[in-house]
């Protein structure tokens, strides 16, 4: 099994996720210390087929607990950060610079009539017809553990 593990800085250009074989680490950065160390996930290498995923997609695609279904969304890796759509806000993250620095986050609302301009300018998506947003208030998940 292999496990996520928030322990060791990386030199990721992203600073924040690098991959290795045995396992995925994040880096410390990102959290806070009580979560350095932590195990966020455990996976196994078993080969999987599409229909393992079924019915994960049916809940990403009609649950009201599921971010996919409750917003509009796209988001788009740049060199220094990331840039999301999702509902009505747009959502700037900036990477650090340097390994002292910190992420920062910047978002703002935007208006029904601007999403479609974001869209184009910001992650070249040319709509066809026109986008109703979706912005709807996400149900959280039944707790079963």
């Amino acid at each position: 099994m292999i496990g996520v593990s928030a322990r060791r800085q990386t030199e990721s250009r992203l600073k924040g996720i690098s991959y290795t074989p045995q396992e995925l680490q994040i880096s410390p950065n990102l959290f806070s210390k009580s979560q350095i160390h932590r195990i966020l996930y455990k996976f196994t290498l078993d080969t999987r087929h599409r229909g393992d995923f079924i019915e994960m997609c049916d809940y990403h695609q009609s649950s009201p607990s599921s971010i996919f279904f409750c917003k509009s969304l796209c988001s788009m890796l740049k060199p220094t950060g990331r840039l999301t759509y999702m509902g009505h806000k747009l959502i700037t993250t900036q990477f650090p610079s340097d390994e002292a620095g910190t992420v920062t986050k910047a978002s703002r609302e935007l208006t029904d009539e601007e999403i479609p301009d974001i869209l184009k300018e910001e992650f070249g998506i040319i709509l066809e017809s026109q986008l109703v947003p979706k912005d709807e208030t996400m149900t959280p998940p039944l707790n079963i553990f």
